[in-house]
C-alpha cells in the first residue's frame, strides 16, 4: 500500500471517526451555590476520543517504534483485556496497516468491546460500522486486483502467442 493510500486512508477513517465522537453527548454544567457542596465525578472521555487520541500520536511513530508499540499492545492485552489496552490495540492496529489482517484485528476487538462491555457506546457501534465499510472496500479493491492481474496474464499470454506466430512467419519468409 503506498504511503499516499495509508495517509488518504487515514485522514478518512480520522475524520469519520471525528464525527461519530461529535455525536455524542457533551456534559451540562450545573451551577450551584457555594453552600452546597458536591462531589463531582469525571466520565472518561469517550471510546473513539481515546482511539482518535492515539492515532494522532502513532502517526508521528517510525514504523519499528509502531511495530515494538503493536507488540507491547498485544502482549499487554493478553495479560489484561480492560478497555483501555483493548481501545489502545485497537488504535495502534489501524496505524499499522502494513498488515492485510490490521482492519479486520481491530473489527473483532471492536465487537468484543461491544460484547463485552455493558455501558452502550453508541460512538463504538459507529465505529464498528465505519471499520465493516473500510473492510468491504478493502475487500472490493484486492478483488480488483486480482482480476487486474488475470487480465495482465491473459494479454501477456497472448502477445507471446502472437510473437511466437510473427517469429514463425518471419523464419518462413527467410526459407522463401
Amino acid at each position: 500500500m503506498s504511503i499516499l493510500q495509508r495517509q488518504l486512508f487515514f485522514i478518512l477513517m480520522t475524520t469519520m471517526c471525528m464525527l461519530l465522537a461529535s455525536c455524542t453527548h457533551q456534559p451540562i454544567h450545573i451551577i450551584v451555590p457555594d453552600t452546597h457542596k458536591v462531589s463531582v465525578k469525571t466520565l472518561p472521555p469517550p471510546p473513539t476520543t481515546t482511539i482518535l487520541t492515539c492515532l494522532a500520536q502513532a502517526n508521528t511513530l517510525t514504523a519499528d517504534e509502531l511495530d515494538e508499540a503493536l507488540t507491547k499492545a498485544q502482549q499487554a492485552f493478553i495479560a489484561d483485556s480492560s478497555n483501555g489496552i483493548r481501545l489502545k490495540l485497537i488504535c495502534l492496529t489501524l496505524a499499522h496497516q502494513d498488515s492485510s489482517r490490521s482492519l479486520e484485528y481491530a473489527q473483532e476487538l471492536t465487537t468484543d468491546m461491544q460484547r463485552i462491555d455493558s455501558t452502550p457506546y453508541p460512538d463504538m457501534t459507529g465505529l464498528a460500522i465505519l471499520l465493516n465499510h473500510f473492510q468491504q472496500l478493502h475487500e472490493k479493491r484486492l478483488n480488483d486486483v486480482h482480476k487486474a492481474r488475470q487480465q495482465v496474464d491473459i494479454l501477456r499470454t497472448q502477445l507471446e502467442k502472437m510473437k511466437s506466430i510473427e517469429k514463425i512467419i518471419s523464419d518462413r519468409k527467410k526459407d522463401n
